[in-house]
């Protein structure tokens, strides 16, 4: 069996993020080999349709998508699981319906909100508290830093923000209640039972971060030289008091993979209100699977082995659509035992 590890094309003078993919590459390559499957890199230089066409050329039986960005932006990466369905090549991860759903932040509102699982709200004028202002389609933190947290905006101070994001940054903004406390990452992975949720993962905010406020803008992200990046750690580490918190995120995680139909692995971040409670604020169909990322920590601190878990997302593409479990439980994988429900 042949697998093409499928990314999309970076310049040498792209940003730190977009570099992060020729990691993700080299990271997935080595894995696979280490397990014993052929892979091979595939560049998507002219898109997804010739991607799938290469694939197919070329002998592979599944694709291992990587890609985040389809011209630029990921406003299109949704294209990529659906050109391999019409080729009929396998591909891992979700498909183009769930990238569209959680890849735009403002279908992934309309999706909570149906299911009932909580999310702050679209920005409204006239309430009071903090607003943050994020872009729609992309990921990573993508333009956020001290000016992204405006105060009880008026609509024309909220409207001037959202034109000066566009014009720095380029696409689509908008603007949503900032949820004050804790952070929490919550990667899953698919199993031969069903979708399972890896240690969840705080965001230890040691300091004041952006402005005051504790958030994981660009620079805590991407820059491991600044002050923002030092003080905003991961950790897996839990108080006893913790307990019912940790097992709410988890069944809020799991309705979250069933709701968007998310199939392979995922991740789902939540911010913890002192009064509210979770709310989900980013749902991330394909996560970073660089080694220094959260979802390779997540294996790691699960026991499980990261070629092993790239190899089982190439069975799991070949194999038939994902099990999905009505009302589920969070099950904490681990690999001394098969899971710590």
């Amino acid at each position: 069996m042949r697998v093409a590890v499928l990314r999309n094309a970076v310049s040498p003078q792209a940003a730190l993020e977009d570099q992060d993919t020729l990691t993700q590459t080299l990271a997935v390559l080595a894995a696979l080999d280490r397990a014993g499957i052929e892979a091979f890199e595939l560049v998507m230089d002219r898109g997804p349709d010739e991607a799938a066409r290469q694939a197919k050329a070329l002998g592979a039986a599944v694709v291992f998508n990587l890609v985040e960005a389809v011209d630029g932006s990921a406003r299109q990466a949704h294209l990529v699981p659906a050109a391999m369905r019409r080729a009929e090549v396998a591909c891992t991860g979700s498909g183009s319906r769930a990238m569209l759903l959680s890849t735009s932040k403002i279908l992934c509102k309309t999706v909570l909100a149906r299911a009932e699982i909580p999310a702050p709200p679209l920005f409204r004028p006239g309430l009071p508290g903090d607003w943050i202002i994020k872009s729609v389609w992309e990921h990573a933190s993508f333009g956020l830093d001290a000016d992204s947290i405006l105060s009880a905006p008026d609509r024309r101070t909220m409207r001037r923000t959202l034109t000066r994001a566009r014009s720095t940054h380029g696409g689509a903004w908008f603007a949503e209640a900032f949820v004050p406390g804790r952070e929490f990452n919550l990667a899953l992975i698919r199993t031969p039972k069903g979708p399972r949720v890896l240690p969840p993962a705080e965001i230890r905010f040691d300091a004041a971060g952006s402005g005051g406020h504790h958030i994981v803008d660009w620079a805590a992200k991407w820059d491991e030289s600044s002050a923002a990046y030092a003080r905003t750690p991961r950790t897996f580490d839990f108080p006893t008091s913790d307990k019912n918190l940790l097992t709410t995120l988890g069944r809020l995680a799991l309705r979250c993979w069933e709701a968007f139909g998310l199939d392979g692995y995922a991740r789902v971040d939540f911010r913890v209100h002192p009064q509210d409670g979770p709310m989900v604020i980013d749902v991330n169909a394909n996560p970073c699977l660089s080694p220094d990322a959260g979802f390779a920590a997540a294996l790691d601190r699960a026991g499980l082995a990261y070629e092993a878990v790239m190899a089982g997302l190439v069975e799991f593409a070949r194999g038939p659509r994902p099990l999905l479990l009505r009302n589920p439980k969070p099950c904490f994988v681990s690999a001394a035992s098969s899971t710590t429900c």
